[in-house]
């Protein structure tokens, strides 16, 4: 099916069904990842948006998959930070993508991850890979730590060739445990991050931002991030040829009590 229009689909986690066409409220998918197998193995995109209206609900994780199109992308449309929520329990990603998944526009949606239980692998609530682009609009982040992990716990990451973008205002609770473990509110592996609107910080623990391989985290210029809590620590960690721009917000940008490190000419400013 090639789209002519933009469209909506519908995906409500209590009344819906997998099975269903997701073209009206009452015939609406189930899960996240059924809606997104759907649009995969039969929609052309085209031009045109194509907005996922997620009801209020708790969804499991999901994984981005790769749709047809040329310049249109996905719009996921929640009910609210405090309706429309996907939640997970340690788990290795609450959200990822495929590679080259095309771009992704994410609103008014929560996003909560428990780490209860040590891994060899690290935890990440929303993860770009290679050729993926997601925008978040109005989101809200809840990072809890329940134990010392030996493994990075990240909110944001960015793989190689992956992008995030924070386009509005978006609100990131980091409960972190523990002096050794930590939370990266925003992780670089490859990719890049762009701040393009403010953002606020809340909790406690050490809670920094990471770039290596090459990636970047860069601020446009806006509103300086509102931090509450009692963050400690490293406010940032940069290697690897990793850069971030504050464009101004100076060394204290990132939560934390001391100034970052910079290795392998990495670069802060």
């Amino acid at each position: 099916q090639w789209l002519t229009a933009n469209t909506t689909l519908y995906v409500n986690g209590g009344t819906g069904n997998d099975a269903n066409d997701g073209k009206t409220s009452a015939t609406a998918f189930k899960t996240m990842q059924g809606i997104l197998n759907y649009i995969s193995a039969n929609i052309h995109v085209d031009k045109y948006r194509l907005t996922l209206s997620v009801a209020a609900g708790t969804y499991a994780p999901f994984g981005l998959t790769k749709y047809q199109g040329s310049t249109g992308y996905i719009y996921i449309q929640g009910a609210g930070t405090a309706s429309t929520v996907f939640s997970a329990t340690d788990v290795q990603d609450l959200m990822t993508s495929l590679q080259g998944a095309g771009r992704y526009d994410i609103a008014d949606c929560g996003f909560v991850l428990n780490w209860n239980t040590d891994s060899a692998s690290s935890r990440n609530v929303v993860r770009a890979v290679s050729g993926t682009i997601v925008n978040l609009r109005r989101c809200a982040f809840t990072c809890t730590e329940n134990i010392e992990n030996s493994r990075a716990f990240m909110c944001l990451r960015v793989d190689p060739y992956g992008q995030i973008s924070i386009q509005e205002t978006c609100t990131f609770t980091m409960n972190g445990n523990g002096t050794t473990s930590g939370i990266y509110v925003l992780d670089g592996n490859g990719g890049l991050i762009e701040i393009n609107a403010p953002y606020s910080i809340s909790g406690k623990g050490n809670c920094h931002a990471t770039v290596m391989a090459g990636s970047v985290i860069s601020r446009n210029p806006v509103s300086l991030p509102v931090v509450t809590g009692s963050f400690t620590g490293k406010r940032y960690i940069v290697s690897g040829l990793g850069t971030i721009y504050t464009r101004g917000g100076g060394s204290t940008f990132f939560p934390g009590t001391v100034d970052g490190s910079l290795a392998t000419l990495g670069n802060y400013s």
